[in-house]
């Protein structure tokens, strides 16, 4: 195992590298670029928090506190596990400093999701198949598969159906729209403004943050969004084609949800979240 080696503001700890088909040299090229590619991406020139990465043989990928954790397919040969690398590394980097942009993790769902999938898997996704998430987004849209984006507010309604892709999918799409339009900087000092429900007011205050950087609430935006991909969006027969046919896809529910106040992972048997306390029967609303 090498530990602790240091490419700019990140430390590395490489879990059983001997198991990967690649060199630390590489991966710690590879980090240092991402590093610098993601941090202009939300406006920022540098980074003062010291991050710890451990690349890990399975178990799942994620980000929490300073810790990135990234768990690539080792199966596919080195070409594939660095393309898999990067994808991962930049979308767990993107949340931390989000965080870090915005002085807590504790961010409304849709960005939370939204603009580390826009700003890392999409642009990873353009530059190796050549469309991008909002290409996508229009073929649902004209097939009228487009999910109403009220659905996209609350964790545990999110996280729940995750798996049908087109969640990550539209929250990077829309996030993407709100940015190039009104600028990554509105965004973050809306966040930083943004306060989350609490158990005394249960409330999810979605249009006073949207207001806070476009004056408009939800359903205003998502008919501004909707009108950019029609009318500025190319369209992409092939994406039509598939996002026609396709159909949600069946899955179990998992045993685990996301706390509404926090939005942390806990198992559903929990009557309050191992968190941040809050009695896990709290309904809440939006607004």
């Amino acid at each position: 195992m090498q530990k602790q080696k240091k490419v700019s503001s990140v430390h590395f700890d490489f879990e059983n590298l001997s198991d990967f088909p690649v060199d630390s040299g590489t991966v710690s090229s590879m980090f240092e670029t991402i590093l610098n590619e993601q941090l202009p991406d939300l406006n920022m020139q540098n980074t003062k928090v010291k991050r710890e990465v451990q690349i890990v043989d399975g178990g799942g990928s994620g980000a929490e506190g300073n810790l990135i954790r990234v768990a690539p397919d080792t199966g596919s040969g080195e070409s594939c596990f660095l393309e898999n690398l990067d994808l991962l590394f930049r979308h767990e980097l993107t949340h931390l400093l989000l965080a870090e942009a915005c002085g807590t993790g504790n961010i409304q769902i849709i960005f939370w999701e939204g603009i580390p999938n826009w700003f890392a898997e999409n642009k990873v996704r353009t530059i190796k198949f050549g469309f991008s998430y909002h290409e996508y987004c229009r073929a649902f849209l004209v097939s009228d598969k487009l999910l109403p984006l009220n659905l996209f507010v609350i964790a545990h309604d999110y996280y729940s159906m995750r798996r049908d892709f087109r969640y990550d999918l539209q929250a990077a799409s829309f996030c993407g729209y709100l940015a190039g339009k009104y600028g990554i900087d509105s965004i973050i000092g809306a966040l930083k403004e943004f306060q989350p429900p609490t158990p005394d007011h249960p409330v999810i205050e979605i249009s006073k943050l949207l207001m806070g950087f476009s004056g408009k609430k939800l359903s205003a935006l998502e008919k501004d969004w909707q009108k950019f991909l029609l009318n500025k969006v190319t369209a992409r027969p092939d994406r039509e084609e598939r996002a026609a046919s396709y159909t949600l896809p069946s899955f179990e529910e998992p045993p685990y949800t996301h706390c509404g106040f926090c939005n942390d992972r806990y198992d559903r048997s929990h009557t309050h979240c191992p968190y941040c306390g809050v009695d896990t029967g709290i309904v809440l609303s939006v607004r």
